[in-house]
């Protein structure tokens, strides 16, 4: 359903007023308590998912709601599947599950909610949580539920406890059915119908392609169990075509070309294919050895120089005989932004495992170069043997994962004993084999500490640890209300003034009261330099979304501070109703992430009519 209110005139007021969006929710004594809940989703409503049951496990008796979906419901954005009224106050839990046309369960999912006043809940339930069986074998026991594809507790809820996985369509991998477009709605990647994209009669569905609607009329929104076909559920299949080949008319067929692209073809009204699409590949200029496409991007590396040897004999001084030579190196190329870390694994030693050594960025042109001079070494020196190193990569989005191969090579030296001063001697040679205990020489460990910090220890020439470094963690200074850590910094927000307020009389002139009641603000802090955006939602207007409201950017002391005085405001005033906001933060490095949790208030007039004077009736009022 479209908004009741302009987007243009209420942003405006938005900034204006926007103290409103600062304000902590609380709910009012007076009035009762009730869960107003929606269900997003990228199933495709009276196709794949025909039903959608909502249970509030926490109310005596546990009693179901039904709603039934319809071609046209757009789940994307999302649908109301409940109003429950008369609910007592605090901890909920909702269980919604969407089913298929024989009444099978496609996907349900659980998120706890603390009720007060009129609660609104959203439970998303999207295709790539398939499969998914929570709590994972030996993950968090607590984490039943699934999310984007992972395990996490009911507490989530609307994706508090995680980064947004995006804040822009194009932030999101394109689906594999070229008829489907990405979605990013409220910070979760969703597929949805490409506009057109399918003949009429005929419906996109991610994975299948376009495939034929219905063939009879489907039930009216909100009425169960009416309307249906045979068994009950509508007939979704695709008609008999008026020819026999080899596909039938309107199928897609896709298929992967290039390095990371994909071309289609569609079948013809002759039941025979099509042409293919040219290739979607816009990643082809990758030409690095072991080449491979992950998260839509094209990866690899590339030895250099020196790199390309696979015996190298330390007796030599590289340095003074030859400058070529004394340089070893490779290219790692990729995603911009994205860093990697090279794992080194002294594999002639026996449980020697694999420890960070050097590490880089992908700059701007895709690629980064790590290289080093070296000169002779003594007998003595650690890193003769054979050795094993690979590539760890963390993506612009937070995910990690390893290049494909290893890179191998055995150092040696000639003017040594027998034992390694050849290629096939050094290939077993380990210098700390006469030591046994619980660690390896020289091998590092790395434990978390304080917010955002690491302490280290390294295993002693004697096979036992080391003491453990002091925690090297600059970010302990953070104080915030809701502190986390993010690319390894620490981020926060705090409540300054009125933000602390939860229902907000405007009937009240408190400018002329008492100019510290009428002065409303937030600090956020986090990395010099990243720069915040305050979203705001009037979430008690039926399809409102977030729009950009206030913005600043983090000073040199890890903070900023934004504020402004109000006074009393008319009946008229169209942000008086519940509003809900949120931070999104552009760190340094351009990548964005939100902050975790929202911020809610309610702003009442008391002068003004029924619907409006009281924080109940405010709750749900929509100018």
């Amino acid at each position: 359903m479209a908004s009741m209110y302009s987007p243009a005139r209420t942003l405006g007021h938005v900034v204006r007023h926007s103290w409103l969006l600062g304000l902590l929710l609380a709910a009012c004594s007076s009035g009762s308590t009730s869960l107003v809940i929606d269900v997003r989703s990228d199933f495709v409503a009276g196709v794949e998912a025909v039903e959608v049951d909502v249970v509030v496990e926490t109310l005596p008796g546990a009693a179901l709601t039904r709603r039934s979906l319809n071609v046209g419901d757009d789940l994307v954005r999302g649908v109301r599947a409940a109003e429950i009224g008369s609910v007592p106050e605090g901890a909920h839990i909702v269980r919604a599950t969407l089913r298929g046309r024989s009444g099978e369960e496609l996907l349900s999912r659980r998120v706890a909610v603390q009720a007060h006043g009129v609660t609104g809940v959203v439970v998303a339930l999207t295709r790539n949580c398939g499969g998914v069986t929570c709590p994972a074998v030996g993950g968090d026991p607590t984490a039943t539920e699934c999310q984007d594809g992972l395990c996490v507790p009911p507490s989530c809820g609307d994706g508090s406890c995680t980064m947004a996985e995006c804040a822009a369509d194009s932030e999101c991998t394109p689906p594999s059915s070229i008829c489907a477009e990405a979605r990013c709605v409220e910070g979760v990647c969703l597929t949805a119908s490409r506009i057109g994209a399918c003949e009429p009669g005929f419906i996109c569905v991610e994975g299948s392609g376009c495939i034929a609607l219905p063939d009879a009329g489907m039930p009216d929104a909100g009425t169960p169990d009416s309307g249906r076909l045979d068994s009950g559920r509508p007939d979704t299949s695709v008609p008999d075509a008026s020819c026999s080949g080899v596909c039938s008319p309107g199928q897609v067929d896709s298929n992967g070309c290039g390095n990371c692209g994909t071309h289609t073809r569609t079948c013809r009204s002759d039941c025979t294919w099509g042409g293919y699409s040219s290739c979607t590949d816009d990643d082809a200029r990758c030409t690095g050895p072991g080449t491979e496409c992950i998260n839509d991007y094209c990866w690899g590396y590339q030895a250099l120089e020196q790199s390309a040897l696979s015996c190298l004999d330390m007796n030599r001084d590289y340095i003074s005989g030859s400058a070529s030579l004394g340089t070893l190196g490779e290219d790692v190329f990729g995603r911009p932004g994205a860093t990697w870390t090279k794992e080194n694994l002294h594999s002639s030693c026996a449980g020697a495992t694999y420890a960070d050594g050097e590490s880089g960025t992908i700059g701007a042109g895709g690629t980064d170069q790590w290289s080093f001079e070296y000169g002779a070494s003594p007998c003595t020196l650690d890193s003769l043997g054979h050795y094993s190193s690979r590539f760890r990569i963390r993506d612009t989005d937070g995910s990690t994962f390893y290049l494909a191969g290893t890179l191998e090579a055995t150092a040696r030296n000639s003017g040594c004993t027998s034992d390694r001063s050849t290629c096939t001697a050094a290939a077993g040679y380990c210098p700390s084999a006469g030591c046994t205990g619980v660690c390896t020489p020289g091998q590092v460990q790395n434990v978390n500490c304080g917010v955002c910090g690491t302490r280290s220890r390294t295993c002693a020439s004697d096979c036992t640890w080391g003491s453990y470094s002091s925690c090297a963690d600059t970010n302990a200074r953070c104080t915030g209300t809701t502190n986390e850590c993010v690319h390894d910094y620490c981020w926060g927000y705090r409540a300054l003034y009125q933000s602390t307020l939860s229902c907000l009389d405007m009937n009240f002139d408190y400018m002329t009261s008492s100019a510290s009641l009428g002065a409303l603000g937030e600090d956020v802090f986090g990395r010099p330099g990243a720069t915040w955006t305050k979203e705001n939602l009037h979430s008690s207007c039926a399809g409102a979304t977030y729009a950009d409201g206030e913005s600043g950017t983090i000073g040199a002391g890890g903070t900023d501070q934004w504020s402004f005085e109000y006074g009393a405001s008319p009946c008229t005033l169209d942000s008086l109703g519940h509003y809900r906001s949120r931070f999104r933060i552009r760190d340094t490095d351009g990548s964005t992430f939100y902050l975790a949790g929202t911020l809610e208030a309610t702003s009442l007039n008391s002068s003004c009519t029924s619907d409006r004077s009281t924080c109940t009736a405010a709750a749900s009022f929509c100018p």
